[in-house]
């Protein structure tokens, strides 16, 4: 048993032939913070990498392939609380075994965010080009307090699960992006998402239906609380491509297309709202909208989304409908004078008959 700082770990481990180490562990440690030990840029390295000498931040190897290549290691690592990334985990587990330049990994949270993890990593370093395979599942989770802790902001709440299977090759950030493929399933419960408001849009709608474009730039809430969101991606070569996103609200019901481009960072997604069945126009102050789709364009980067109605699309939608209720008119008044004509000609052939 050994302690130090404000943890205790207790466990065996054993290193056979120093030469060439093998290496065996069981340890497990009662609470640790590993962000205490993490490197820290001091303010020498800050300025240091915005010289022209040292490569950018994303271009840095992240892999030590011939390292791994030579590690040969075997173990379980235990904790009852664990702290990583400012991400806080209860009863963690992490399987490792790293022979012939392949490293595998399970790992498992059985208390994380209200919800549970379980994942494996597979990092084949045998070529020069590493290639790494993901498989993650998050159960439960509550998602917001999750991303504060990460990013320091969530732009969307709820319990979350999601699934995903990925691949990838290189050992650089813009390499993992370029080379990922994969699947991803997601899902989130009574939540709410930021930076979107389909009440406001639907209203914008209404007012384009109105003829009235200066209440267009109706502003929101800037937030769509929902029951459901749920939806699969297709990944390839960094292109996230999602066809089936689904959001229920107390409102409106939102179907979503679209990709997003892990490389170049740019969004082109395409949202169509409805009004729901449950929902009045009243709340929505609306009252001819309710068998109307509206589009909507999500586009622009990462750093600077930009969402708007399809207002070409809403005025050539409500014009076909329109045009289709003229064409319905014309049809029934057209059958009415053939209808008309047949009972003329039906009766003047009975008074021939008699």
């Amino acid at each position: 048993t050994i302690k130090f700082d404000d943890s205790t770990l207790s466990g065996n481990a054993a290193v056979n032939h120093f030469a060439k180490p093998s290496i065996q562990f069981d340890l497990a440690v009662d609470a640790i913070n590993l962000d205490r030990y993490r490197p820290k840029p001091t303010d020498t390295e800050s300025s240091a990498q915005t010289t022209s000498v040292a490569p950018p931040p994303l271009a840095v190897a992240l892999i030590p392939v011939q390292t791994l290549r030579d590690l040969n290691i075997e173990g379980i690592f235990k904790a009852q609380s664990l702290i990583l990334k400012g991400l806080t985990g209860e009863e963690v587990s992490v399987k490792l075994v790293t022979k012939n330049g392949v490293l595998k990994s399970e790992q498992g949270v059985k208390k994380f965010y209200n919800g549970s993890y379980v994942g494996e990593t597979v990092v084949d370093a045998r070529q020069n080009t590493p290639k790494i395979i993901v498989t993650e599942q998050v159960t439960n989770i509550n998602i917001e307090p999750l991303l504060i802790d990460l990013l320091g902001e969530s732009p969307i709440t709820g319990v979350a699960n999601i699934t995903a299977a990925l691949t990838t090759r290189g050992n650089t950030v813009p390499a993992f992006k370029s080379a990922l493929n994969g699947t991803a399933e997601f899902s989130f419960n009574d939540g709410a998402v930021t930076g979107v408001d389909v009440g406001a849009l639907m209203k914008q709608a209404q007012a384009i239906l109105d003829g009235d474009f200066v209440a267009t730039f109706i502003k929101g809430v800037g937030k769509t609380p929902f029951s459901k969101a749920s939806g699969t991606a297709q990944i390839n070569n960094g292109l996230i491509n999602n066809q089936d996103l689904i959001v229920t609200t107390p409102l409106v019901n939102v179907v979503g297309v679209g990709t997003t481009n892990l490389v170049n960072e740019q969004i082109n997604y395409q949202l169509t709202l409805q009004r729901s069945k449950s929902s009045t126009a009243e709340a929505l102050d609306s009252k001819d909208i309710k068998n109307t789709l509206v589009p909507v364009k999500i586009n622009g980067t990462f750093a600077e989304p930009n969402v708007s109605l399809d207002v070409k699309a809403i005025v050539m939608n409500t014009q076909k409908e329109k045009i289709e209720e003229q064409k319905e008119a014309l049809k029934k008044k057209i059958t009415e004078n053939i209808d008309e004509k047949l009972k003329c000609v039906a009766g003047e052939l009975l008074k021939g008959l008699f």
